[in-house]
Formats: structure tokens, C-alpha cells, sequence
């Protein structure tokens, strides 16, 4: 009967081990995930402001290219009738050229 009393005493300190490792994993667990949390709070965070700075120094290059327009009319329609010119030779070539190919 001895040993009986022994395992069982045995069994309990596993138990009471068991609980405390348990409780530690627990703790550590929820201390890692805060951490995390707290990383990706502060990327998120950072990434916000990343967006809007690009989004201000849109806005601002957007409104000094509405402004040389305003002021150089000309030049922008020039420039414009060029790019399409371009484009259409540009197309044009390339549509001669896959049809020689075939």
C-alpha cells in the first residue's frame, strides 16, 4: 500500500508541475502576443503616414503641373500633340511589323 501512496504523491507533484508550466506558457503567450500587437500598431501607424506624405507630395506636384499648364497653354498642347503623334508611329510600326512577322 506504500507504493501506491508514493505514485499518487508522485502523480500530484506532476499535476502541480504540470499547472505551473502551463500557467508560464500562458503568461508567455499573452506577453508575445502583446508585443506583436504592439509592433503592428506601430508599423500600421507608420505606414499611415508614409501614405499620407505620398499623398500631400501628390497633391502639391499635381497642382504645380495644373499651374504650368495655366500658364504655358501652348507648350502643354504642343506636348500633348506630340505624345499622340508618337504614339500613332510608334502603334504603327509595331502593327507592320507583327504582320510581317506572320
Amino acid at each position: 500500500m506504500a507504493d501506491s501512496t508514493d505514485i499518487e504523491a508522485q502523480v500530484r507533484e506532476l499535476r502541480e508541475q504540470f499547472d505551473a508550466l502551463k500557467k508560464s506558457l500562458t503568461e508567455q503567450s499573452a506577453n508575445a502576443a502583446k508585443r506583436v500587437r504592439g509592433g503592428v500598431a506601430a508599423a500600421r501607424n507608420s505606414a499611415y503616414q508614409i501614405a499620407d506624405d505620398a499623398i500631400e507630395y501628390a497633391k502639391g506636384e499635381a497642382a504645380s503641373v495644373g499651374d504650368a499648364v495655366r500658364q504655358h497653354p501652348t507648350a502643354t498642347s504642343t506636348a500633348l500633340v506630340t505624345a499622340v503623334v508618337l504614339g500613332c508611329v510608334i502603334g504603327y510600326l509595331a502593327g507592320t511589323m507583327s504582320t510581317n512577322s506572320r
